[in-house]
């Protein structure tokens, strides 16, 4: 399927759900939208028996007295989610959603899913918004700071390797592989970066006797 075709079909999907929103919350305070929006990557991302060139995100929006909150999810590819699915999860209990929504409220009306992280979100969101403080002040935690890492899907090794050179700001790298050459790949990644930590991220692309043989690399 093409972009565009992918386009035009959550456009409808998202015509269908603010029509769902609208209809159903008109006589609540609380104003619920969901959106399906797909963002292009630049270059398709592949990981072990997957190719992505988009990521097809549900948006949920809470409007109450000119507030906002967003919530935002991809949901997990190997559960069998897709932005329909979490769209029509959320449309299925968008009545239930009240003027004192709580986070017990979330964790009854769905299941765990990425459904649920989106609408918890964007409870969140709105909350900070509506008090003018942070989610972390909300909480009573302190902020530290946390380095995170750079993925790196799978390509042929001399192309990882440039990835990894231009990312030279990332202390830290999460390398995609499966079982065609993951060892060349490394030896590679490693030329360019002797620095970098790696994380290997192999999704489910090796079995037991493989990680045996790469584990002692």
């Amino acid at each position: 399927m093409t972009y565009e075709q992918n386009k035009q079909r959550h456009q409808a999907v998202l015509l269908l759900s603010f029509a769902h929103c609208s209809a159903q919350q008109r006589d609540h305070s609380v104003h619920v939208d969901i959106e399906i929006i797909t963002f292009p990557l630049r270059k398709p991302f592949v990981i072990t028996g997957h190719v992505f060139e988009t990521t097809d995100t549900v948006r949920v929006t809470l409007e109450q007295n000119g507030v906002r909150g967003r919530g935002e999810s991809v949901g997990s590819y190997y559960l069998g989610e897709t932005a329909e699915s979490m769209a029509t999860e959320l449309q299925a209990v968008a009545d239930a959603i009240g003027d004192n929504l709580t986070s017990e409220d979330i964790q009854r009306l769905l299941p765990a899913c990425g459904a649920r992280n989106a609408l918890d979100c964007a409870l969140w969101d709105y909350r900070a918004r509506a008090s003018r403080q942070s989610i972390w002040q909300l909480l009573g935690l302190e902020p530290r700071e946390l380095t995170t890492v750079f993925t790196l899907g799978i390509a042929e090794p001399a192309v990882m390797a440039e990835w990894a050179t231009a990312a030279k700001d990332f202390p830290h790298l999460k390398i995609k592989l499966d079982a065609d050459r993951p060892v060349e790949r490394l030896e590679a990644i490693r030329g360019a970066r002797p620095d970098a930590t790696l994380v290997i991220d192999v999704n489910q692309g090796w079995d037991f006797d493989e990680l045996q043989e790469y584990l002692p690399c």
